[in-house]
């Protein structure tokens, strides 16, 4: 029963660490807290992402971190034997005869196999929230009006090469050969859609240092897009380069190159934004490529002249008007053909 689950929880709820009731009117129940199982973030006491909720009569237990996912009569066993020696015994006394509280509660839910807990690479960083607002890194986020919403994802690596070497080789030699050419970074992780756990990240530098952006890939598996873990498959979806560029866009996911292209799924309703740079051969193959596949893309007007949507944004645009802009500048098939030969600053031979 519901009841029993609630009264249960709330009994240990003391030792649960901010530990928070949601919603309890009898029905629904919804409760969060730090996860007891894998700890919950270590860069940011603030976060709770254990979650208690009901589905009908029972409850069940779910970490967005660890993915940990279970009943609570087997998070209750895990966390406290002695309590749940109690609670299964309550179980029991109100269940038809049939039932066994040591066996079927763990049958409730199905996917009771949860993979090991594994620490993010991004442990030891700070997010861009955690920053106080006189950090310099925060003062440059905010310099590029990228939302607030999403300062708890990007991370600031003060070190960035000797921060590397906790999981990756490839900066393995750089401060040997140039012990000066340590660095800060901004980071910038991809998460994968189900389980949100970082597969890569793009490290993007503040001053001069090249390049620009390095790549860094910790699991080959998922393709390489950012912003899968927010995309809603049921809405209009946008495909642009960059991936600071997607957070002023609803829905958006970033290839982090011009080869828009290779983000592709028939059941999805994609719109293709590809930066506005009319002289560039690669934009402009890129723009081919995508017109031959029957792509929706947006051919920017002439009196757009950002190169692309931070930009833009910068520039005085609000993010509705960059949206609305957009949604009204999509062409495909031979409109987009014919447009696209207006729009192009380079000739044929020279593509």
């Amino acid at each position: 029963m519901l009841y029993n689950d609630v009264k249960y929880l709330k009994l240990v709820s003391y030792r649960l660490d901010k530990f928070k009731i949601k919603k309890d009117d009898g029905n629904s129940f919804l409760a969060n807290c730090r996860c007891p199982i894998c700890g919950d973030s270590e860069q940011n006491s603030k976060k709770t992402r254990g979650y208690f909720y009901n589905r009908g009569t029972k409850m069940l237990y779910k970490c967005h971190n660890c993915n940990a996912s279970l009943s609570f009569g087997k998070w209750l066993k895990d966390f406290d034997f002695n309590i749940y020696s109690m609670y299964a015994l309550d179980e029991f006394q109100s269940k038809p005869a049939t039932f066994n509280p040591l066996v079927d509660d763990e049958e409730i839910v199905p996917q009771l196999k949860t993979k090991p807990y594994r620490p993010s690479v991004l442990v030891g960083l700070k997010s861009i929230i955690e920053l106080s607002d006189a950090h310099p890194v925060r003062k440059y986020i905010t310099s590029r009006k990228i939302p607030e919403e999403f300062w708890s994802e990007l991370y600031y690596a003060p070190r960035f090469f000797k921060w590397t070497e906790g999981h990756s080789d490839k900066f393995a030699n750089v401060l040997k050969v140039n012990p000066k050419a340590e660095h800060p970074r901004l980071i910038i992780p991809f998460f994968t859609r189900d389980t949100k756990e970082v597969f890569m990240y793009h490290a993007r530098a503040f001053g001069n240092e090249t390049p620009k952006y390095y790549s860094i890939k910790i699991d080959k598996k998922p393709a390489p897009f950012y912003g899968l873990d927010r995309l809603n498959k049921n809405e209009k979806v946008y495909v642009v380069e960059g991936p600071i560029d997607s957070l002023f866009l609803p829905n958006a996911v970033a290839i982090g190159s011009s080869a828009l292209h290779t983000f592709v799924d028939p059941d999805l309703d994609i719109t293709y934004v590809v930066d506005n740079e009319n002289r560039n051969r690669e934009i402009l193959r890129e723009y081919s490529k995508l017109i031959k596949m029957g792509a929706k893309v947006c051919i920017w007007p002439d009196t757009y002249e950002f190169k692309d949507i931070n930009e833009a944004h910068l520039n005085g645009m609000s993010i509705f008007d960059i949206k609305q802009l957009i949604d009204d500048n999509v062409y495909s098939g031979l409109r987009a053909e014919v447009r696209l030969n207006q729009w192009r600053k380079v000739t044929d031979e020279d593509v």
